[in-house]
């Protein structure tokens, strides 16, 4: 009797993205619309105030919007539109938090999100908005934390 030259494991990268584990074509839209509208209400945020670490979001937020409409388009939807209402945009008696509250949300998806994409060059582009997002987070903790810092 001949050994059985293939197996299962070798067609693994022919495997249907859902059958293996991703997320499919549906999912992953559903997943991008409301990073679409939470990368848009940060960059809103982020542009009503002037400071350096506010401008340095927004740019970043921007970015964002600009990869998930990119990938929306890849999938075949014609509109990056969010679904449903944007949030509440009045200005937060604490624009820190509000901003801080923002990435957090962005990340807690982007979190959830990015194992579940099988797309190596698209997963490599939300882990780098996550890490940007990280970044600005920790950028905003030490301005508020620093006494002599006024551009808050």
């Amino acid at each position: 009797m001949e050994p059985e030259l293939s197996s299962p494991v070798c067609f693994a990268t022919q495997g249907d993205d859902v059958y293996m584990g991703y997320a499919g074509r549906d999912e992953l839209v559903g997943a991008i619309r409301p990073l679409i509208a939470a990368e848009q209400a940060l960059a809103r945020q982020a542009g009503a105030l002037a400071t350096s670490n506010a401008r340095s979001i927004r740019t970043d937020a921007e970015h964002g919007c600009a990869v998930l409409a990119d990938a929306l388009q890849r999938l075949g939807e014609t509109s990056p539109a969010p679904d449903g209402p944007l949030p509440d945009m009045r200005e937060p008696a604490e624009p820190w938090r509000a901003l801080h509250d923002s990435l957090d949300r962005i990340v807690a998806l982007l979190h959830r999100l990015i194992p579940r994409v099988r797309d190596e060059r698209f997963r490599d582009q939300l882990a780098g908005l996550r890490d940007r997002h990280i970044s600005s987070r920790k950028a905003l903790d030490q301005q508020r934390d620093s006494p002599s810092s006024n551009d808050a």
